[in-house]
Formats: structure tokens, C-alpha cells, sequence
């Protein structure tokens, strides 16, 4: 088993630690507004996965200094869309599904999967994903934010029980190559190597380019705001409580064909696992 794990899934809390200490916070901070790619070029089913802590602020501070800091963000970045409170979660990084309806994907396998729209009870249709997910032991831990990045994105950094979070990804990845084993049409979203493609990176996401045009003119403004955020998180002044995560879930966003920032992301959550 130990070995199998190597192969699956090789991340670990020293390895996630170390690139804190490292250049990840320097790359995340340097990213580039050329690159960004709008929102409304995504139809459902888009970004199927595992999540933690759904909704993830819960507590009158956490949802304040959420709420104040996307506002914030948002009178300095027009026309993109936000991730609300509700809305918001931690990705566990194992995708199973991370492209339109429309479009076709290859398993590990190097069969053709067409594009699809979830058909009739979603439980149903999900079975096999939501009995890898009920499969899954584990106890509560706790993250604090390290900082916002203007991708879009913030990082977390593990607390107590810290390696519960690489634990669940483990469990999950073995769970999906398994069942996939015993059913070579058995999707998720594969590295080269046709192994779960996970990004180690512990984030939440909190920005959706929409307006690549607002979002590429107002970017200076919009990342020097980001900086200053980061510092008053650096100085305990926002989010200095650590966030507790009790629950993992499945969902499936609800994306129409028409996107727009206003109403472009429902998660539908299609089952939660407590931890014991």
C-alpha cells in the first residue's frame, strides 16, 4: 500500500511547507495579466471535484474580513466575478471533470470521453464518485490564510492536524484509480502519467476574470490593493483565527450557457462526508 501511494499521490505536508519557504508565494505573486482567461468561456459541467469546508467562513470575524476584502477588491477590479461567501471552499486538487459540456477528453486509457450533461438523479449519476468520497476516514484540522494573489486565488497554510488535508487527497486518489481498475470508463482528469492530476497547492479561489479588458487595464491598481490586504493578514489585523474544516463534499457548479459575474457560479453540493 505504502508503495502504491508513492505512485498515486507523492505530496506531503514537509514537501508543501517547504515550498511556502520557497518561491511558490514569489510565482503566485508574479502573475501576469496576459494570461488570464475569461469565465465566460466555460458551460457545465465545469470543475466537477472534491471540496473541503462548504461553506468555508462561518464565523462573524472570518465572513467580515471576507466580505470587506472582496468588496474591497471588487471597487478596484470591475466586471469579474467575485466568489461569495456561500460559495466559497477549499479545492482539494482532484479533478474530475474540468472542462465544458461541449467539449471531449481523453481517459487514462486513451479513450475518447465526449462532453456530457448530468442526466436524472445526481446521486445516481455520481454513485461511484460519492462512495469514493463516503470512503474517505478522516478527522477535523485547521487552516490560516497565508495571503491573496492576484490570480485569483489564496493560499492556505496548514495548522493543527496538518496532515489531515494530504491524507484526504491520498484516500481520494487511490479511491479513483481503483474504481477506474474495475471500469476503464471511469472519468477523472489524469496527469500525463494517467495518474489523478492534482495540484498540490492548498487554495481557495476567490476571482473569475470576466472582462479580460477592465481586468488587464485596472490590474495595477487591483494588485496593489492585493499587497496591501497581504499585510494587514501578515499583521494579524485580517483573518487571524484559523479556519476549522469538519466536512468534505462533491459537487457539481451549476453553469448556464449565458455567464455573466453577476450569475455565473452555483455550486450544487451533491453529498457531504462529516469527519468522525
Amino acid at each position: 500500500m505504502d508503495q502504491t501511494r508513492v505512485q498515486i499521490y507523492s505530496d506531503s505536508l514537509e514537501e508543501y511547507q517547504s515550498k511556502l519557504k520557497g518561491s511558490l508565494k514569489e510565482n503566485l505573486s508574479s502573475f501576469d495579466p496576459a494570461n488570464a482567461k475569461s469565465c465566460a468561456s466555460h458551460v457545465t459541467p465545469f470543475g466537477i471535484s472534491y471540496v473541503a469546508g462548504i461553506p468555508l467562513f462561518r464565523t462573524h470575524e472570518s465572513q467580515r474580513d471576507y466580505r470587506d476584502t472582496i468588496q474591497e477588491l471588487e471597487s478596484n477590479l470591475p466586471g469579474q466575478y467575485f466568489n461569495d461567501i456561500l460559495h466559497s471552499h477549499i479545492s482539494l486538487a482532484i479533478a474530475i471533470r474540468n472542462s465544458p459540456r461541449d467539449s471531449q477528453a481523453f481517459n487514462s486509457n486513451g479513450r475518447l470521453i465526449p462532453g456530457y450533461t448530468p442526466l436524472g438523479n445526481k446521486k445516481d449519476f455520481y454513485r461511484d464518485y460519492l462512495e469514493i468520497l463516503n470512503s474517505v476516514d478522516f478527522e477535523p484540522f485547521s487552516l490560516s490564510v497565508e495571503g491573496f494573489f492576484p490570480g485569483g486565488i489564496m493560499l492556505w497554510r496548514p495548522q493543527d492536524n496538518p496532515e489531515e488535508l494530504f491524507n484526504i487527497r491520498r484516500q481520494l486518489a487511490e479511491g479513483l484509480v481503483k474504481k477506474q481498475e474495475q471500469n476503464r470508463d471511469f472519468h477523472f482528469d489524469t496527469n500525463p502519467q494517467g495518474q489523478p492530476d492534482t495540484n498540490t497547492i492548498i487554495h481557495t479561489t476567490f476571482l473569475r476574470p470576466y472582462d479580460l479588458n477592465s481586468f488587464k487595464g485596472n490590474f495595477s491598481r487591483y494588485n496593489s490593493t492585493i499587497e496591501k490586504i497581504n499585510e494587514r493578514i501578515e499583521n494579524r489585523e485580517l483573518f487571524k483565527d484559523h479556519i476549522q474544516i469538519e466536512e468534505i463534499a462533491f459537487i457539481e457548479p451549476n453553469v448556464g450557457p449565458e455567464i455573466s459575474p453577476e450569475a455565473y457560479y452555483t455550486d450544487e453540493v451533491i453529498e457531504i462526508k462529516k469527519a468522525k
